[in-house]
């Protein structure tokens, strides 16, 4: 069964790609890509083909190897909870997810970016707004979804992620053992960020044998202090194609990250507090909505160093100057700076360059 790209837009160096399964055409997932790199995409495999896969008695023996992430995650109170010994560890993939459908898809120009907006509905009556900014100058695209109660009866939502980027890594037909490595960065109140780099390996983010066992390694802080052990940043480096991607979301309080494995691809997905980080549930009453936190992609050709620069660029850009006659922050590490305020980047012994990540994992 192939993948149907059924939209995608080259604006500066990056290449947004909107793809689906073709037995769900609306059921779409995103993609992000550099553009010089696009020809470099492979087609993924169809099955598993190893002979544990292959000698099970059917239909246990014709398993997918590949599925397309979903736009967006939403979890309503009530739904059944995500099987593959998921229960307890993620809210991903729920059955009101599962059901999400695109009804609308558009672009538009403005202020020299590229604004894509997808609507979603569900079966539960859940409306979901994924709105995409795409700045060509910076190569940094901003995400912000936003969840609306159409229905006459009020929605308990447990989960609703910011944003999901999945197909990590399309430039490998399989599920690209020893080349992929997550990047983030671990720090307390007044310290400095540490980068923390392991392979998909070592966090034990392979795909199960079967497909069945969902992988998840999630991460966050809990209150109103928003670097409370790691920064709201994380990256996954292909370093075969030489290729990094990058999230980053925008909260003053509780938020949490996760890198997921169902099957060949890894997916990246995030946002504010959920029931499971933050104890969080929110009762859309009919005609209310909720957004999530904003956030912050790039992929760029080549490492950590790359995508940091990006994400500093971009949030440069977006702060605010200082009132006239205001002194600027000093420029000692602090945790958790405001926005608009500035930090001294933090410095990597195994790196001659300052870590950038740190300085912009807040804005």
């Amino acid at each position: 069964m192939p993948i149907l790209v059924r939209a995608e837009y080259p604006v500066g160096d990056l290449l947004v790609r909107y793809v689906a399964p073709a037995d769900r055409p609306e059921a779409w997932g995103l993609m992000l890509l550099p553009l010089a790199k696009a020809n470099e995409v492979v087609a993924p495999r169809e099955w598993l083909e190893a002979p544990a896969i292959t000698q099970l008695p059917a239909p246990w023996n014709r398993t997918p190897a590949w599925e397309v992430d979903p736009l967006v995650h939403a979890h309503v109170s009530g739904d059944v909870l995500p099987g593959g010994f998921a229960n307890g560890r993620t809210l991903r993939h729920s059955a009101t997810t599962a059901s999400l459908a695109v009804r609308e898809h558009r672009r538009r120009d403005e202020g020299g970016a590229v604004v894509l907006t997808t609507i979603l509905a569900a079966s539960c009556g859940l409306v979901c707004r994924h709105e995409l900014t795409v700045d060509p100058r910076g190569g940094v695209v901003g995400v912000r979804v936003t969840a609306e109660n159409p229905t006459a009866q009020p929605l308990t939502l447990d989960y609703l992620s910011a944003f999901s980027l999945g197909g990590l890594t399309p430039f490998a037909a399989d599920d690209a053992p020893g080349r992929l490595h997550v990047h983030r960065f671990r720090s307390a109140w007044s310290a400095e960020g540490r980068h923390d780099e392991r392979s998909v390996e070592s966090l034990h983010l392979e795909r199960s044998w079967t497909g069945h066992g969902v992988r998840s390694e999630r991460f966050g802080a809990v209150g109103s202090l928003p670097v409370n052990g790691w920064f709201p940043f994380v990256a996954v480096e292909d370093r075969a194609a030489g290729v990094t991607w990058a999230a980053q979301l925008a909260t003053p309080g509780t938020w949490q990250l996760e890198i997921c494995r169902r099957a060949d691809q890894l997916a990246l997905s995030g946002g504010g507090p959920d029931r499971l980080t933050g104890e969080w549930r929110h009762t859309l009453a009919p005609g209310a909505s909720v957004a999530a936190p904003p956030a912050f992609l790039t992929v760029a050709a080549g490492g950590i160093d790359a995508v940091c620069d990006r994400l500093v660029a971009a949030a440069r850009a977006r702060a605010e100057p200082l009132p006239a006659g205001r002194p600027s922050c000093p420029s000692s590490s602090t945790n958790g700076a405001p926005p608009g305020g500035t930090r001294r980047t933090t410095r990597s012994s195994r790196s001659p360059r300052g870590w950038p990540a740190a300085a912009c994992a807040t804005s």
